[in-house]
């Protein structure tokens, strides 16, 4: 199957390449009051407001706290229809590659991560990539605005 992947620090991860509507490098982005700081803002596409999520300030600062501090190196997925007013910046460069899913294991649940995983996948030299999936991604997100868990005000 078809993935986009991007890596940060020794962990690598997936997503599914009919989840994603476009890759995107720089945006101008609109910060948004009161909401949480995982939320970076909003931006324009094409003349639609597209929400913008920071994957690193949302899952990977507990294990590297530096990484939600710059946005260097880091493209933009949007999400494909139905969730097409949703974005998710990412650390890195993202990647097309192709996986066996005849790999795939039961993701651990024992990180912070894990609530948005579907699983692992081993490719061939048994590197490990963590398949995301935009469905709990979504969720997650209006999960954090529904706690107004955020310190932006």
């Amino acid at each position: 199957m078809q993935l986009l992947r991007f890596e940060h620090g020794r962990e690598a991860y997936c997503l599914k390449i009919s989840d994603v509507s476009e890759v995107i490098e720089t945006v101008e982005v609109v910060a948004l009051p009161r909401v949480p700081s995982q939320f970076e803002g909003i931006f324009q596409l094409r003349g639609r407001p597209v929400t913008l999520l920071n994957f690193a300030r949302c899952f990977l600062e507990d294990a590297c706290p530096e990484a939600g501090v710059t946005d260097q190196g880091s493209e933009i997925l949007v999400f494909a229809e139905p969730r097409q007013h949703f974005g998710v910046r990412v650390p890195g460069s993202i990647e097309a590659c192709d996986l066996d899913f005849e790999s795939m294991e039961i993701p651990p649940t024992d990180s912070r991560i894990s609530t948005v995983l579907d699983g692992v996948i081993k490719d061939q030299a048994m590197k490990v990539y963590n398949l995301l999936s935009a469905d709990k991604i979504f969720l997650h997100a209006g999960n954090l605005i529904a706690d107004k868990g955020g310190d932006r005000v």
